[in-house]
C-alpha cells in the first residue's frame, strides 16, 4: 500500500463510519432539542474528529517527505561509498579527455 496508503485508508473509515453519523445526529437537534447525554455525545464526536485530523497530518507529513527526500536505491544497502543519482551509477567517463 506505500507509505501513505494507510493512514489515508483509515482518515476515510474515521470519516465515513464516524464523524458522518455524529453530524447527522448533531443536525436533527436543529430541529428538536438537544438529548440529555449531548455533552458525552459531542466529547465521542470530537475524539473521531481528532483522530481523523492526526491521520490526515501523518499523510500530508507522508507525501512530504515523498517529496522532499530523494529516493534511497534498492542496490544501496549494506554500501558505504555515495551512490551519484540519475540512471548511471557507473564510473563517470566523458569522451574528453
Amino acid at each position: 500500500m506505500g507509505r501513505a496508503g494507510l493512514p489515508t485508508l483509515a482518515s476515510f473509515l474515521i470519516t465515513r463510519l464516524g464523524n458522518v453519523p455524529f453530524n447527522g445526529e448533531i443536525k436533527e437537534w436543529a430541529l428538536a432539542s438537544a438529548p440529555a447525554d449531548h455533552a458525552e455525545i459531542l466529547r465521542r464526536r470530537d475524539l473521531f474528529n481528532n483522530l481523523r485530523t492526526l491521520t490526515a497530518l501523518t499523510v500530508l507529513t507522508a507525501f512530504a517527505l515523498l517529496i522532499v527526500l530523494p529516493p534511497w536505491p534498492a542496490d544501496h544497502a549494506g554500501r558505504t561509498d555515495p551512490v551519484r543519482p540519475g540512471p548511471f551509477r557507473g564510473p563517470r567517463t566523458s569522451g574528453w579527455s
